[in-house]
């Protein structure tokens, strides 16, 4: 067994061909950067007799915290800078559907495997060994950032559908959209049907991606971004104040009544609007500044893994806490009548000397894990094949569905690990809105999904010579 190479940053950042738009890795780069950090700083865990109780610094600091969120909630701009990179790839492939959303689900999806390989059974195991009360809390979350990966395949999925929205009008999907969020959230909270929530998944990471695409025709340049995002915040700023939407775009602060995040919200949607009008604003300074070697590099360092740094990250913060309380060495907070968390002494210098060695320690993990994100995985990767053909015409449409059935799958399944997390796996039921779930269940569902986009997408190509790439009145810079 031998120790994996570090991950080629140097070759990689060196290679970067003159059309790639680093702006969209620098933003990408940058909102990874800021969910590791915060999921660092902002998790506080407390210690009772009856187990480990979960909360966030948002409990701590409210009320100035939640307004915190506006700046810290960036997750959208992954979606906002993948919709452009997909665009962007879709415009220019010889590939027809299935063979070029399997190139994604391979790459996004075999991560996610042995990160499952490795957690699922050592989470049956530490269930097995640990009172329940104990472990369910931090195995809880486990799994609780897959979701994103699942949305992400379908949004991925959806691309031409993004594509020949914005050639025909670009200025009516993002209307449409934040309507549909708008009759979504009606009928969740005044319908009462909470269950339809759930499409809001789809609907306001798809409207991200979406935004992607118009700031990538330079349509948010300038000050018609800064505008676009003046609007989005002034909306936002109703909706919060005047309306029933909580002020924290990422959950977790007292008195709630739902959270912005989990289904997302209009607020949330109207956030993405925001921070893609600011991102569409500051593209010329951001190429500037991510021309600059030290950043590329960095840039190049954090996009090579992303998937690991993402993936791992949060068990390495689940193992740090509980090694901490052993060790007697818990966050010093203490826990007022309601049970809401406040510093204690020592909060600050504690919560720097954590980060630190948090960050060292994922960067080791990463170190030795990098490699899931190239492969070759066994049972999941088929040799590279040399000529990218295309399949036959008469098969598309039947392989083009498989594929994007398959993509349903595993936003579907992932959404469920997402939710049910690992905690007694592999026999543990819990339910959601009267649904029973089951974190193997859910494992196998994500897992048929992905072998039905290996399926459509990962047959040998025909003899047929690759065509043309197809056309996109897309304005690329």
């Amino acid at each position: 067994m031998r120790f994996p190479p570090p991950p080629p940053v140097g070759r990689v950042a060196a290679a970067t061909p003159p059309s790639r738009d680093r702006a969209l890795d620098l933003i990408r780069a940058g909102a990874l950067a800021v969910v590791v950090l915060g999921h660092s700083s902002m998790g506080v865990i407390g210690w009772t007799d009856g187990g480990p109780v979960l909360s966030t610094a948002l409990a701590a600091y409210h009320p100035w915290a939640s307004w915190a969120t506006w700046l810290l909630q960036i997750m959208p701009l992954f979606f906002v800078a993948g919709g452009a990179a997909n665009a962007r790839s879709w415009a220019a492939t010889p590939l027809r559907y299935a063979p070029w959303l399997w190139r994604r689900v391979e790459r996004l999806m075999r991560p996610v495997w042995v990160y499952l390989l490795v957690m699922a059974p050592l989470s049956g195991i530490v269930s097995a060994l640990v009172p329940q009360e104990w472990a369910a809390p931090l195995l809880q979350l486990a799994t609780q950032l897959l979701w994103f990966i699942g949305v992400y395949v379908v949004v991925c999925a959806l691309t031409p559908v993004l594509v020949r929205a914005f050639d025909t009008h670009p200025a009516l999907a993002p209307v449409v959209g934040l309507a549909a969020v708008a009759g979504v959230d009606w009928l969740r909270f005044g319908v009462g049907i909470a269950p339809l929530g759930l499409l809001n998944f789809v609907i306001v990471w798809g409207l991200a991606a979406y935004l992607g695409l118009v700031l990538d025709a330079g349509l948010l340049r300038g000050w018609r971004g800064i505008g676009l995002s003046a609007a989005a915040v002034g909306c936002n700023l109703a909706l919060t104040g005047l309306g029933p939407y909580p002020l924290s775009m990422v959950g977790g602060s007292p008195g709630e009544r739902f959270s912005n995040m989990a289904p997302p919200s209009l607020a949330l949607a109207l956030h993405a609007v925001a921070l893609a009008g600011l991102a569409g604003a500051a593209v010329p300074a951001l190429r500037r500044l991510a021309h600059r070697p030290a950043v590329w590099r960095a840039s190049t360092a954090v996009n090579l893994t992303a998937m690991t740094l993402y993936l791992w990250h949060l068990p390495v913060l689940i193992a740090m806490v509980a090694i901490s309380h052993l060790l007697g060495l818990d966050r010093p907070v203490t826990w007022d009548p309601d049970g809401l968390p406040e510093p204690g002494p020592g909060y600050w210098l504690w919560s720097v000397l954590f980060l630190a060695v948090f960050l060292v320690l994922v960067a080791g993990v990463v170190r030795l894990a990098w490699p899931a994100e190239v492969g070759p995985l066994p049972g999941w990767d088929r040799p590279a094949r040399t000529v990218p053909g295309r399949s036959s015409p008469g098969s598309e449409p039947g392989r083009a569905a498989l594929a994007a059935t398959g993509s349903v799958l595993i936003g579907i399944g992932t959404l469920m690990i997402s939710s049910t997390g690992l905690t007694g796996f592999p026999t543990r039921i819990s339910t959601f809105a009267g649904v029973p779930l089951n974190p193997l269940a859910a494992i196998l569902l994500t897992l048929a999904g992905g072998l039905l986009a290996r399926r459509a997408g990962a047959a040998k190509p025909t003899t047929t010579p690759p065509s043309q790439t197809r056309s996109s009145n897309q304005t690329l810079p």
